[in-house]
């Protein structure tokens, strides 16, 4: 199965994802989507880390393609 990969860049970093295969999404509120909520991909390791584009993060939930997917405005 394909897995898209992780999102997460540290500050300073535009370019520099992680890259790693996405195994669980982070999620958040935002205004920029239709639903209200946002989700954003992580691999394993950057789902532990604290701050930095984890900010706002409501919950990790396991990532299922069908569901995760944000529909923008």
């Amino acid at each position: 199965m394909y897995l898209p990969n992780c999102s997460f860049a540290f500050a300073g970093t535009y370019g520099h994802e992680c890259g790693k295969p996405a195994t669980v999404v982070a999620v958040r509120k935002t205004d920029m989507t239709k639903s209200g909520i946002f989700y954003a991909r992580r691999c394993d390791d950057c789902a532990k880390i604290s701050g930095g584009e984890n900010n706002g993060t409501l919950r990790f939930e396991a990532f299922d393609a069908d569901k995760h997917q944000n529909h923008w405005k």
